[in-house]
This record gives C-alpha cells, structure tokens and sequence, in this order.
C-alpha cells in the first residue's frame, strides 16, 4: 500500500525547507490569513496546523481538521507550546469532512486550501461546504495552478475549470495567482446555479491569468537554465577527469614500455650470469683437485707437526705446574696485604666517623657559646669597671676557638693524604692484576703460534725453544715486581700507622680543648650568676646608678669640649 506522504506546511512556514520554498510558502499563508474575516472558522486539512494557530492568536474560534492522525499530533505539539488563551480558541481533530455529522453548520469562514485537487467529486464536496456556511459565508480556497505531478492530485486546475466548479455554489470576488498555487475568494449564493459556461471575463482577469502563466513559463525557463548550466559544469568536470584518465593511461603505457625494457636487459643480464656460472663451476671443479692433492700433503706434514707438538706439550706443562705453585704464593701474599688494605680502610673510615661526630658536637658547641657570649656582652656591658676584663677574655676565647677550627682543617687534609695513600694501594693491585692479565694473553699467544706453526713452519723447534726463554724471563720479572710492591705495600702500612697514632694524639689535644672551653663557661656562669645577684641587692642597684651617672657625665663632657 502507497503511503501519503505528510504536508510539512509548519515546517516550510518556519524556514527549515529551504529559504526560496519557505518564502513563497509564507506568502501563500499571509495571503490566507488576510482574507478572513469571521470569528468562526472551519479550516478542512488543516495539515501540521500553522493557519488555525495563527488565526487563534488573533482571537478567532478555529475548528480545524485532518484525515492524518500524524498531522494532528504534530499540529496539538505546536499548539501546547502557546499561550492558554489561544489553546482554548483551537481545536483540532482527525476528521474525513464528508463522513463526519457532527461537524457545526454555521461557520462564517471555511478554508479549503491544496484540498480540492485531491477530491475526485468536487460538486458533493462543495456542496457539504455551501451546507456548513451561514448565509453570508465565504469559502476561501486554493490550488496548484497548472501540472503537478503529485500521486494523489485527481486533476490539474486552470483558472476555467476551477471557476467552473467554484461558481456553481458561490460568488467569485476575489481570484489570485500565487506563483504555482491560485488562491480564490468565495463569497456563499442564495442558491444554487445550475449552468455556468455562458460566464464571461473581463480584459483584466485575463491579463492576470496571462501575468501568472508568465511567471509560471519564467520559473521554468530559470529552471531549465539553471539544470542546463549544472549540466555544462558537470560536461566540463567530466572532460577535465577524462582528459586526466588519458594521460595517466599514457603515462602507464609508458611506465608499462620501460618496465619492459627493463625486463629485456635483465633476461639478458640473467643468460650472461647463467653463462658465467658456468665457467665457475669449471674453474672451482679444477680448483678442487688442486686443493685435494695440497691436502693430503697438507696431512703428512701435520702428522710430523704432532710429533713435535707432543714433546711442546710435556715442556709446557712442566712449566705451567712451576707457574701455578708461584702464583699460589703470590695470592697468598696479595691476600694477606688486601686484609691489611682492608683493616686500615675500616680504621679509616671510623675515624672519619668519629671526626666528624666530634666536628657536629664542636660545632654545637661553639654555636651555643657564640650565643652565650653574646648574651653575656650585653649584660657585661652595664659593669663599667670590668668592661675591658671581661673583652680579653672573650677574645682568648675566640682565638682558642679559631685554633680549634685550624686544627680541624688540618686533620681533614690528613685524612685526605690517608685517602690518597689508600687509593695508590688500589692502584698498585690493579696494575698487578693487568700484569696477570697480560701473562695470560702471551701464553694464549704462544699457543696460536704453536698451532700456526704446525700448518706453515717446519722451523717450528727453534722458535718453541726461543718463546720458553721469553717466558722464563717475563716470569722472572713478575717475581721481582710481586716483591718490589709487596715492600711498597710494607712501606705504605707503616705510614699509615703512624699517622693514625698522629690522628690519636690530636684527638687528645682536642679532648682537652673541650675540658678547658668548659672551665671557662663555668667562670662565666660564676660572673653571671653574682651580677644577678648584685642587681637584686639595694646596694647593687645604688652602685649600678652610680656607673651609669659617670658614664653618662663622661659623654657630657666629650660633647662639651667637641
């Protein structure tokens, strides 16, 4: 089943179907409005229900009907959105106008708009409208004017026959084209006018229907040109993408020729390899018998070569056991003064660890005492009498503090020397072990020159005999060289125990440092403790007024002689 599709009236109205159909489609609707002049209102296919809406903002009682259920939501949609005064002059139904009997029959306006066409008999259907009007009603219709192809439009209306089914019922006072659509003014008759064809028009009727099918013929032709120069602009992109395949077609064939070529002289490229492959495999075939008959002469001198190769191996094992015995009595040695290194590293660092305990609490302590004696200057300051005392004391007491710190200093670039000394002990091993390192390379030497010697030297006794002496000396060296360092080694530990009971002998003299610093806070709490003691008494605070007199006279008499 073909199903009708839905009039979009509202839509258009609100501009959401195209700027150029919106507006023709608002004055279509304005010219509607316009020609109502009654309260009462009956608008048959009412559609998405613009016209009855706008008609009940201006306060008139509007019926308004559709036969599609979809169009009558879609108008109560829009309807709840206005104001309740102009919800309650509207009312919309789904209604087929000529089956409905309950329709009122007194409406001073009925509109019939894009209705007509789709009636298959005008004459009852206008008829139930004459019925519905009061006596001085006007029916206001309009139609597409001229084709329109629509499935369900029974006819195509002219100003004729749209007259003619009109005028039978009602006057015509008012008959206008609206582009595609004629829009006309009925006014109710009396009664009923059975023939109507001896009816006949004015010159400006006629100019008018004649302006509307120019218009109608100039919308076409516009249309037309604008189809037709779509279709040159679309030739012209269709010629330029051809005119591009062609060349890119050409350019394939070109590409496809070269590829072509390509493969011509690589075939050939090929039969030469395949020809010169050939004469390899002839030369590598020659090659090979060379290459047997060297081997088996290759063979028997290798057999002679493992003769004395055999007898190498006993004298290198000999010396290997010799050389084994030797380096266990060197890594008893080197482990020996590794634990010695070890020992005075840990001496080290707990001797760094104390100083720099002692350093913390030395520096707390002095911090303390700056606070002390500055707090003791400011009191020293009221005894005039003992003001110069009391300075050279704090002065003894910062210079001893300053010595302290020069010692401090001293006894961190030793620790540093100790560092220095310790770090060459790390040095001297590890030269020693490139040294082992070394060996180890020449005997693998010796071994490659063993084994090249069996393919290319018959000689190869004299130089075995020559590379044992280079061995036993190298050996030799190793020895005197272990012994030298191990003395170095002996040497550097007696230094480093004697600066270790150097680093003793300062920590003493530090130690009583701290007892004299003590003494001497002790003294200045004894001073603080009987100034207080002085302020409190009567005569302490008569004889502090009394050096404050004098004191305050004797800047009297500076400013006097200045």
């Amino acid at each position: 089943m073909l199903k009708k599709p839905i009039d979009r009236i509202t839509e258009a109205y609100e501009g959401n179907m195209g700027e150029d159909f919106s507006k023709k489609t608002r004055n279509r609707v304005n010219w509607i409005v316009n020609q109502v002049n009654g309260e009462k209102i009956l608008d048959i296919g009412c559609s998405q229900g613009i016209i009855p809406i706008i008609l009940g903002r201006e306060g008139k009682l509007v019926d308004a009907i559709d036969i599609a259920q979809e169009s009558i939501d879609y108008a109560t949609e829009q309807l709840a959105q206005e104001h309740s005064s102009v919800q309650s002059n509207i009312n919309f139904k789904v209604s087929n106008f000529m089956t409905d009997y309950e329709i009122d029959d007194n409406y001073e306006n009925i509109l019939l708009t894009e209705v007509l066409e789709h009636i298959s008999d005008p004459e009852s259907f206008l008829k139930k409208i004459y019925d519905h009007l009061t006596p001085d009603g006007r029916l206001i219709v309009t139609v597409p004017f001229g084709v329109n192809d629509y499935f369900d439009h029974k006819r195509t209306y002219y100003f004729t026959t749209l007259h003619s089914h009109l005028s039978t019922f009602f006057h015509l006072e008012e008959f206008t084209f609206l582009g595609k659509w004629t829009g006309v003014v009925c006014k109710k008759r009396e009664e009923r006018v059975e023939n109507t064809r001896d009816v006949t028009f004015d010159i400006e009727t006629i100019s008018r229907l004649e302006d509307s099918f120019e218009d109608v013929e100039r919308d076409l032709l516009d249309r037309v040109k604008n189809l037709q120069q779509q279709l040159k602009t679309k030739n012209d992109h269709l010629k330029n993408v051809e005119n591009k395949l062609r060349s890119e077609i050409n350019q394939l064939k070109d590409r496809i020729s070269q590829i072509n070529n390509q493969k011509e002289d690589l075939n050939k490229e090929i039969q030469e390899l395949v020809s010169s492959l050939n004469d390899k495999d002839i030369q590598l075939h020659e090659v090979k018998k060379d290459n047997e008959r060297a081997l088996k002469e290759k063979e028997l001198h290798i057999q002679n070569l493992n003769d004395e190769t055999h007898k190498l191996k006993e004298i290198i094992e000999n010396k290997k056991h010799a050389y084994e015995k030797e380096k266990e009595i060197n890594r008893g040695l080197f482990h020996q003064n590794e634990n010695k290194v070890n020992e005075l590293t840990s001496k080290i660092f707990d001797l760094q660890k104390e100083y720099r305990e002692l350093s913390n609490s030395l520096s707390e302590k002095i911090s303390n005492k700056d606070k002390e004696i500055n707090t003791l200057n400011l009191t020293l300051v009221k005894y005039e009498s003992r003001e110069d005392r009391k300075r050279n004391k704090i002065k003894l007491l910062e210079y001893q503090i300053k010595e302290l710190n020069k010692e401090l200093i001293n006894r961190e670039k030793e620790l540093g020397l100790e560092k220095d000394k310790v770090a060459d002990l790390n040095h001297s091993n590890t030269q020693r072990n490139s040294e082992k390192e070394d060996l180890y390379e020449f005997i693998e030497e010796l071994k490659d020159q063993i084994a090249q010697n069996k393919l290319n030297n018959p000689d190869v006794q004299v130089k075995h005999n020559s590379n044992i002496d280079r061995l036993n000396d190298q050996i030799v060296q190793l020895k005197n060289d272990l012994s030298s360092s191990l003395h170095n080694e002996e040497k550097a530990l007696k230094e480093v125990m004697t600066v270790t009971r150097n680093l003793e002998e300062k920590e003493t003299r530090l130690k009583e440092k701290e007892q004299l610093l003590q003494e001497k806070e002790t003294k200045l709490n004894i001073i603080e403790r009987k100034y207080l003691a002085l302020k409190s008494s009567k005569l302490g605070r008569m004889t502090l007024n009394y050096w404050q007199w004098r004191k305050n006279l004797g800047k009297k008499a500076k400013r006097s002689n200045k």
